[in-house]
């Protein structure tokens, strides 16, 4: 709320005060008679004049100085009055400023007039005293005229101190005074009063580093930089504090002293990279300029360079020029070490005067600049041949070197070590090379490693071609077969094309002597077969010439006649044409070390076997047994050559043994009604050895039994109980464990059924022992085997399952009990209650089970929760239970004796609650039945009411007028009795019976009778009548309305008093007007700062005063001005004003409130609305409901402002006009800026017509007048000419005077000066003779830089300023961070030099990675270019000749070494169906560098991977080499046996001798491996880099390398073309069976990736394109169905698929029996499978093995029966696997590792999860449901755990997987389905 400041009069009446106080001691009165003035003697006149004053004593007269300020005559000031006519003059001395005259013809009044305008300023007295008279009379009176100032001097500026100005240091903020600024005001009261000051940067008048105090005072807000700013424009403006306020302003300048702390600048960097060896000595490199970083200082520059490397190489001049010092020799040792990188520093330091500046810190007056050069090598030396240790270098040199005819790998005992100095010479290499005279055979049997050398190289002979060693090739024997040396040379060239003379050359000696490499060779009967293979039956007798038995398709391991068949034999030759030394005729056979000896006899001459007596074959032990036979050329002792060779002897089953049932116990005891997981029985074993056994298993119910115990002897005995099989049968299950069986093994369990056994379940029949029968049998026995049964007896043992329970319809689980609460008894006599009397209730309970002993307990559990533990004691001991027999179940529950039930003791109970609950336990030992008991606990009344509180010792309120029945106060009063009846209370309003009370509040007053609560009668009060009222109430209980009362009342006064309301809230009484009726309105500068305006607001409020309800507050809500018909609300405006404090009028019930102005309004003019909200104070009742008023202020504008100039800013405007296109033209145009000339623009804040600006043209004193030439428009200030300029006018000045003026009464003007200068000629910019340029800069060269053509300036020299003809130029657009634009150099056709603008690459550029630039280039003649921005080539307008578009074309270098186009290795394939000289693969290699072809060569010899392949010849070439392209050419015929890939190596060498080299590896594949995929797209489609594209495509998606075969033509109708490939894994480094990627397809991540890369790359896909259209399963076993049913053909189509299915499966065991040789399964030595009791040799997992054998060996106490060679390890690195199935790195596969459903998914991270990282086998003890393994639903299988289901080392069967038909797994511990590596129990 805002208070209100006490008025002060107005400073004029200050002064008469205190003239009238002088007067009154200066001038005495005289009353000579009595006169004619009448009182007052001064009064207005008849036309009041504003500044003229009549003061209302009637003597004075106040006057404002200027006032008549030209009128002639003077005017009158005041009129004096007289009684009677009659005439008045001056006494003594005439004032000559003053003068009488008659006011009329009566002269009754008369005219005091002042005869002149005063001027405050001039006058030494401001006060005039003019004695008057009214002769005859000699009374005279003295009447004063006051003069009083007003503001109507500027401040004006009056000097500096000190003067001049000093400059101002940089970087120092002085907090001390800089200098002052001296103004002064004429007006005396201004002066006192003070001016305002401030400052602000002439022309921005924005802030500055500086401000100005009140006393003129200026300093520095922040330190100043020389570097930003050199020198300041001051404006200082000077202001007085009294409207109508004035200004002035004046500037300084102020200069900013720079002082030293910026170190030099270097203008000039180095522009040199790199120097060539051999540089002339003393030649200017580069140069280098620098300035002072203080350019106020500007001290000059010296150079000093600063070289740490030794020798010195440069040196620079005080000028800063580097030239070379010493000769450059790149071979210096010095120079190498630091890799011909030579760095250095230049050092630009000032020079100044230490004695003025002391001395300056380094880093303010010293820069350096870091130097890198690169010292280019020159190709000057020749590469030498070097001895040990790179010394003892020559140009030539000799070796030799004598090696074994099977010598491998490197032959020179040391290395060709080459050197060439030059090796940093642009990259230059040398290659090492065969003569053109070296025999053809030596470049086939040996290759030099590397092919190319920089620097210092090692080079190596290798064997390339082993066949081409071989000694009886007579290249390498004499006639007497003795060595012959051979010599040939190697060239060391240089592949610099400058220097082809740069060669060294090494001549070799070379020596092959003989081995004994020719061993007998096993012939086979088919090309690629590897061993023998024969087939023979078990049990075949001693002495039988063994027959290679062919089996039949329908059982092809069982045998038919051992007597049919052909001989098995081997045979086997010697190649040794020289027996000489090695050769025999004929060669001997004999078995080698194996195992176990072999059975069987071979003939050392013929090869032909026989069976021994030595042992025999039992299928049911091996069903495979490979021997090895060795073939030797000689007998004797001493050097002699052997071959071996395995012989695999399949053995061929008959079917011999009959099943073996295995149970591991035959009585089980189980618990009855009991659910567990476990099963009942586990390790039911059934096993047929047989091949074409088919094991069936049952179980059946045989037997049901009842114990029956004789009472007599109490002996129990079973009873057979029937009829009872078929529920039964229910109870139990047989499951067959799949994952562990299959047609001769059966392994089974038994579970519980959909039942569990009950022994209760069938009423009185109680089943106490089941017998099952287990029967197994071979279903394709050949001998009748009869089944196999046997008996288990699973007995039930009873459990106390059966709880008590209530008997039938007597449910008391939750029972209720009305209870009538006691009678207390007499204290002598006690309680003599029966215990009939006492009972409270009987209940009984039963039980199934039989002998059950029940026990009854009670307890209050419910009562613990809510009531505290020692009163639920106490209840719980209120009661108890009497139990007559605890085998019946029956008992009574009573009250205890002397123990008393009371419903009003209330800590009994919960609340409001009667009902004591009980829970009462029934127990059989092991089971409970609870009752919940609630005793309900009736009342009887014996309870009075009783008031709570003692109501009538508080005063109670009631508002008047109170409108609601409101509620005063609520009575209580209780009852202990039962509230719904007895403890019921009522309550009643009665009368005390006094007469004549009119305050008892009978009828003001109302109470509910249940409720007690006492309300307010509506609209029944009147504070002025009654204040207070006494009420009587009455409470009573088991009320009834028909009865006066109830029982036992009980009666009490209230007090209550009536509260005065507030019903009136404040109201405006003041009318609030609106704009057009404002409460105050008044001029800019009239308001006073503080002081209320003269008109108030009346509030009024009706309320009483004394309360807030009768107080008022107010406060301004908002204050908004009205600018062109709308409101505009300001935070700002709400300092404008407050409300001053509220002046109450008790007897009006009013308040006056004042507004109060707090500011001086100047400028601020406006009408202003305040929107005040009145209220009555915080504490009123009901809270205030604030009236608000609104009220106008308005504010009028006075024209006290100049227009200011936005346009031209200031007097040094100046504009650049053509004489030639001058004229009366709409637009004048700036050639200076080439715009048009701005309209004059300025604006004047002040309203209406005081703000409209007005232009005009005025005569400049200064110059000729332009004013004609010139006009401009009044209201938008466009100038245009009106009259043309002549040739006479070129190069004069044409200042032209703008003036601005508003339409005020008195207009206010401002002007402004325009400089125009004549000129003869516009600009004519820069031109180049063409849009485009092409420029060519070299790659990989540090000094390449391309020069631009120059444009042409066609300005003519002429007095003109603006132009000129220098051209510069800048880089607009394209690659600007490529290239810098620099000057170089040059001279023109008259041999002047000349300084042209060139590009030069910021950084080397490199042709491979962007071969042409654009760059835009502008020309123009601003020193700043800055009139055009970026400006891309494209968007070059080709007219525009001031842009010119650069091409800059890269050329190239050979510099780029071949990559071939294949990362990794180069893989290809070839199969049996590939033949001699066809092309299997194409190698591309990529060279970026331009006109650079690349040749291949096979650079190393070929390493097979497997023994299989042949070695014997070169197996590939390369041919038809066309640019970077190079065909692999298959040089022999593939045979099915051959396995394994070929690897070598292909080198790729381009023109200039740059070469790189890859690994290539060809694989052999199969039929299984080739994938056909179909498009369609035409053959024409798949172009060689298409047919790159697909094979990436693929090689990604399946995460293989893709090879394409070949593209043929589509006859099958699926599509267009089919693309033949095959895969490999490189990780595994063998090829991928197809079906693994046709199954891949599947995958939802893999198909989508694959089709949307091939439909991008354009390639069509048709359905089932990978692999061809694949059969539904369901549907063969569908239509199997259906020929089974129609036709008897089904038994041969289930023929064929079992024989198709065997010689699919033998077909992919083959490699795997190769390897796993005899074993059958395996396992490790912690798995006890040979310890448990299992009729099997299970071999354990070996300890060594080379790759490729068998991975087992057997344990140590058993005979071996695998090959000597099993015990050595080469490929695995000697790794033991022995308990590897115990690692970490084997738990992460299925949790079971034997389960193998087929409709499991296998799924890597729950198989993890869930695995306990064991593995169990069959006869463990480890249940098998702690390792069933879960499906989670989650197809991204891993791939081992969805391939392996089981410990890969117990392998006992094919693992199945749904998402793979045939997995891909070539893993060696992998099986891939064959039955023969199955184990067998």
């Amino acid at each position: 709320m805002s208070t209100l400041t006490p008025k002060t009069r107005p400073i004029g009446l200050s002064i008469w005060k205190l003239s009238m106080i002088c007067l009154c001691f200066s001038v005495l009165f005289v009353d000579r008679a009595k006169g004619g003035f009448s009182d007052p003697i001064l009064v207005p006149g008849d036309d009041p004049i504003e500044g003229v004053v009549v003061n209302p004593n009637g003597i004075q007269v106040t006057v404002k100085e200027n006032v008549g300020e030209g009128l002639t005559g003077g005017f009158v000031i005041a009129k004096i009055m007289l009684t009677e006519p009659g005439e008045v003059q001056f006494l003594g001395e005439v004032n000559e400023n003053f003068s009488v005259e008659p006011g009329d013809d009566e002269h009754t009044f008369w005219n005091l007039r002042q005869n002149n305008s005063m001027d405050f300023e001039k006058l030494a007295s401001a006060t005039f005293n003019l004695p008057i008279e009214n002769p005859p009379d000699t009374n005279f009176k003295i009447i004063s005229v006051i003069i009083e100032d007003v503001n109507d001097e500027i401040p004006r500026y009056d000097r500096t101190e000190p003067d001049p100005i000093l400059p101002i240091n940089e970087l120092v903020l002085n907090p001390e005074e800089l200098f002052k600024v001296i103004a002064l005001d004429d007006d005396a009261e201004d002066m006192r009063l003070g001016l305002v000051y401030t400052v602000v940067e002439e022309g921005s008048g924005g802030g500055v580093p500086f401000r100005i105090n009140d006393q003129g005072s200026v300093f520095l807000t922040e330190a100043l930089d020389y570097y930003m700013k050199t020198s300041y424009r001051l404006n200082f403006t000077f202001k007085d504090q009294r409207a109508p306020f004035r200004e002035s302003s004046h500037s300084l300048t102020i200069q900013v002293q720079d002082v030293p702390n910026r170190p030099p600048e270097f203008t000039r960097p180095p522009t040199a990279r790199s120097v060539n060896e051999g540089f002339e000595v003393g030649k200017s490199l580069f140069a280098v300029e620098a300035r002072d970083g203080d350019y106020g200082l500007n001290w000059n520059i010296k150079f000093e360079l600063i070289d740490g490397n030794t020798p010195n190489l440069f040196e620079i001049t005080d000028t800063g020029e580097v030239k070379v010092l010493r000769e450059i020799d790149a071979e210096d040792q010095a120079l190498l070490d630091i890799g011909l990188l030579y760095s250095f520093k230049i050092l630009a330091k000032e020079i100044y005067d230490e004695d003025e500046y002391g001395n300056l810190p380094p880093e303010e007056t010293e820069s350096e600049i870091d130097v890198l050069l690169s010292i280019v090598d020159e190709n000057d030396n020749p590469p030498t041949l070097c001895s040990a240790r790179w010394t003892g270098c020559e140009s030539s040199s000799s070796y030799s070197f004598s090696i074994l005819e099977d010598h491998t790998g490197q032959v020179l005992n040391e290395p060709l070590l080459v050197k060439d100095i030059d090796s940093t010479t642009k990259y230059i290499r040398f290659s090492a090379t065969f003569a053109a005279s070296t025999p053809q055979k030596i470049i086939d049997a040996f290759s030099i490693s590397p092919s190319q050398g920089i620097g210092e190289e090692e080079f190596q002979l290798v064997v390339k071609s082993v066949a081409a060693l071989d000694f009886e090739d007579e290249f390498w024997h004499d006639a007497n077969n003795e060595p012959k040396p051979v010599s040939f040379e190697i060239e060391i060239k240089s592949l610099d094309e400058e220097h082809p003379e740069h060669v060294a050359t090494a001549t070799v000696t070379a020596t092959v002597t003989d081995v004994n490499d020719n061993t007998p060779t096993f012939q086979f009967q088919s090309e690629g077969q590897t061993q023998y293979e024969f087939m023979i039956c078990e049990n075949t007798p001693a002495g039988t010439t063994l027959k290679n038995i062919i089996p039949s398709t329908e059982t092809p391991n069982a045998c038919r006649d051992s007597t049919e068949g052909v001989d098995i034999e081997v045979s086997a030759v010697d190649l040794d044409i020289t027996t000489k030394a090695f050769g025999q005729e004929s060669v001997v056979y004999r078995w080698s070390s194996s195992s176990r000896t072999p059975p069987i006899d071979v003939n050392p001459k013929t090869g032909k076997m026989t069976m021994n007596d030595q042992g025999n074959f039992d299928y049911e032990r091996f069903q495979e047994e490979i021997f090895v036979l060795e073939a030797v050329d000689s007998e004797g002792e001493g050097t002699f050559l052997a071959n071996t060779v395995l012989i695999s002897f399949k053995i061929l089953d008959v079917n011999d043994v009959p099943v073996d049932l295995r149970i591991p116990t035959t009585r089980i005891e189980i618990f009855e009604n009991t659910s567990f997981t476990e099963p009942v029985l586990e390790g039911i074993i059934v096993t047929d050895v047989d091949v074409t056994a088919n094991i069936k298993i049952t179980m059946s119910v045989i037997n049901t039994f009842i114990r029956v115990t004789n009472s007599s002897d109490n002996i129990t005995t079973w009873s057979e109980i029937n009829g009872l099989a078929e529920d039964i049968d229910d109870w139990f299950e047989l499951e067959i464990v799949d994952e562990q069986s299959n047609d001769t093994l059966k392994v089974a369990r038994i579970i519980l059924g959909g039942k569990l056994p009950d022994r209760e379940g069938y009423g009185e029949k109680d089943v106490d022992r089941v017998d099952l029968s287990i029967t197994a049998f071979d279903e394709n026995s050949e001998i009748g085997e009869p089944p196999v049964s046997l008996v288990v007896t699973i007995t039930l043992k009873d459990i106390n399952d059966n709880p008590p329970t209530w008997p039938t319809g007597e449910d008391y689980s939750n029972h209720r009990i009305e209870y009538l609460e006691d009678e207390p008894w007499d204290e002598e006599e006690g309680d003599q209650s029966s215990d009939s009397e006492r009972e409270i209730f009987k209940f009984r309970v039963i039980d199934p089970d039989i002998d059950t002993t029940f026990t009854f307990t009670k307890s209050n559990p419910e009562c613990r929760e809510k009531i505290d533990d020692l009163i639920c004691d106490e209840i719980l001991e209120l009661i108890e239970i009497s139990v007559p027999n605890d085998k019946i179940g029956s008992a009574d529950l009573r009250r205890v004796q002397g123990k008393l039930i009371d419903r009003e003791q209330r800590e009994y109970f919960d609340g409001d609650s009667d009902v004591l609950e009980f829970l009462i336990t029934v127990s059989d030992g092991e089971n409970n039945l609870e009752s919940k008991l609630s005793i309900n606990v009736g009342d009887r009344n014996d309870n009075s009411p009783i008031f709570s509180e003692m109501y009538n010792e508080t005063t109670w309120f009631v508002d008047e007028l109170e409108s609601t029945y409101k509620e005063i106060i609520k009575i209580e009063a209780t009852d202990d009795d039962h509230p719904v009846k007895y403890g019921n209370v009522s309550y009643l309003i009665v009368d005390d019976g006094t007469e004549g009370d009119d305050n008892n509040g009978m009828g003001q007053f109302r109470i509910s009778i249940q409720g007690g609560v006492l309300t307010a009668v509506p609209n029944a009060y009147n504070w002025n009548i009654t204040k207070e009222y006494r009420v009587q109430i009455k409470a009573v209980d088991y009320y009834r309305p028909a009865q006066s009362s109830g029982s036992n009342p009980t009666v009490m006064f209230l007090n209550i008093r009536v509260n005065d309301q507030n019903n009136n809230r404040p109201e405006f009484v003041t009318s609030q007007g609106g704009i057009d009726n404002p409460l105050v309105e008044i001029k800019e500068r009239d308001p006073v700062p503080n002081q209320p305006f003269d008109e108030t607001i009346i509030i009024r409020d009706w309320d009483n005063s004394e309360l807030d309800n009768g107080k008022v507050e107010v406060n301004i809500l908002k204050i908004v001005k009205e600018k062109d018909g709308e409101e505009i609300e300001d935070p700002e405006f709400m300092e404008l004003f407050e409300l001053g404090e509220l002046v109450e009028n008790k007897a009006e019930y009013q308040w006056e409130l004042p507004i109060i102005p707090l500011k001086n309004f100047t400028g601020l003019w406006g009408a202003y609305t305040i929107t005040i909200e009145a209220f009555n104070g915080p504490n009123s009742d009901p809270p205030p409901e604030p009236c608000e008023g609104k009220y106008v202020i308005k504010i009028l504008n006075e024209n006290l402002n100049y227009p200011e100039f936005t346009y031209p800013e200031d007097n040094s405007t100046s504009i650049y006009l053509s004489i030639d296109d001058s004229g009366e033209l709409e637009t004048l145009i700036d050639l200076k800026t080439n715009q048009s000339v701005p309209n004059v623009l300025a604006a004047d804040p002040d309203d209406g017509e005081n703000g409209v600006v007005l232009y005009d043209l005025e005569n400049h004193d200064e110059t000729l007048d332009c004013r004609d030439h010139f006009e401009i428009h009044p209201n938008n200030g466009r100038i245009t000419l009106k009259q043309r300029f002549t040739s006479d006018d070129a190069g004069n000045h044409c200042l032209l005077l703008v003036k601005a003026y508003d339409r005020g009464e008195e207009p206010k003007a401002s002007y402004r000066t325009m400089d125009f200068l004549l000129l003869t000629e516009s600009n004519t910019p820069p031109a180049f003779s063409s849009a485009t340029l092409n420029v060519p800069i070299s790659e990989n060269d540090t000094a390449a830089y391309a020069s631009i053509s120059l444009a042409t300036d066609f300005d003519i020299e002429t007095e003109n300023p603006l132009y000129n003809d220098v051209i510069y130029y800048f880089i607009k657009g394209g690659a600007i961070d490529v290239f810098d634009l620099k000057e170089t150099e040059s001279e023109d056709e008259n041999g002047r030099p000349i300084r042209i603008p060139a590009l030069w690459p910021k950084e080397v550029l490199d042709r491979e990675e962007i071969d042409e630039y654009l760059v835009t280039i502008y020309a123009t003649n601003n020193i700043r270019g800055d009139e055009v921005d970026i400006v891309n080539p494209e968007d070059v307008d080709p007219n525009n000749k001031q842009f010119l578009v650069v091409t800059v074309e890269v050329t190239d270098v050979k510099d780029t070494i071949p990559a071939f186009a294949t990362a990794e290795i180069i893989t290809g394939g070839f199969s049996t169906i590939r033949k001699t000289d066809e092309i299997i693969t194409i190698v591309s290699v990529i060279d970026p560098d331009l006109d650079d072809p690349v040749s291949f060569e096979i650079t190393s010899g070929f390493t097979p991977s497997d023994s299989s392949l042949p070695t014997t010849l070169d197996p590939f070439a390369l041919s038809n080499t066309n640019n970077n392209t190079v065909e692999i050419m298959l040089k022999f015929d593939p045979q099915p046996n051959y396995k394994g890939h070929y690897r070598f190596q292909i080198t790729a060498t381009d023109t200039v001798g740059f070469s790189a080299s890859t690994m290539c590896q060809m694989y052999m594949v199969t039929n299984e491996n080739i994938l056909k995929i179909y498009f369609f797209n035409a053959r024409e489609f798949f172009t060689q880099e298409r047919q790159t594209t697909l094979a990436k495509i693929l090689s990604d998606s399946f995460s293989s390398r893709c090879n394409i075969d070949r593209v043929i033509v589509d006859t099958t109708g699926i599509g267009t073309t089919v693309v033949e490939t095959h895969f490999i894994d490189l990780a595994k480094n063998e090829p991928v069976a197809s079906s693994y990627i046709q199954d891949q397809q599947y995958r939802p991540d893999v198909f989508s990736n694959l089709t949307t890369q091939l439909t991008g790359e354009g390639f069509l896909l048709t359905p089932n394109g990978i692999g061809g259209p694949k059969a539904d399963p369901e549907s063969d076993k569908d239509q199997l169905t259906i020929y089974i049913l129609m036709a008897g053909v089904a038994v041969l189509v289930v023929t064929l698929l079992i024989i198709s299915a065997s010689c699919f499966y033998n077909n992919r065991g083959l490699s795997r029996r190769v390897r796993a040789l005899t074993a059958t399964a395996f396992g490790s030595q912690k798995s006890d499978l040979n310890r448990l009791g299992v009729a099997m040799d299970a071999p354990n997992t070996n300890e060594f093995a080379i790759e490729g054998s068998n991975p087992v060996w057997t344990i140590d106490t058993e005979p071996k029966r695998f090959p000597d060679f099993d015990a050595e390890s080469v490929g695995s690195g000697g790794s033991v696997l022995i308990g590897a199935e115990d690692e970490d790195y084997f738990r992460s596969s299925s949790k079971n590792p034997m389960f193998q459903a087929e409709d499991v998914v296998a799924n890597y991270g729950s198989d993890n999860d869930m695995s306990d990282g064991r593995s169990y086998g069959q006869y463990d003890s480890k249940p098998w449901y702690d390792n069933q393994k879960s499906d989670h639903g989650d197809n991204n299988n891993a791939p081992f755990a969805s391939r392996t289901t089981r410990n890969p080392l117990m392998d006992l069967g094919k693992s199945i997987d749904v998402d793979e038909t045939e997995p891909y797994e070539p893993d060696e511990t992998f099986y891939e389905g064959n039955a023969d590596d199955a184990a067998m129990f």
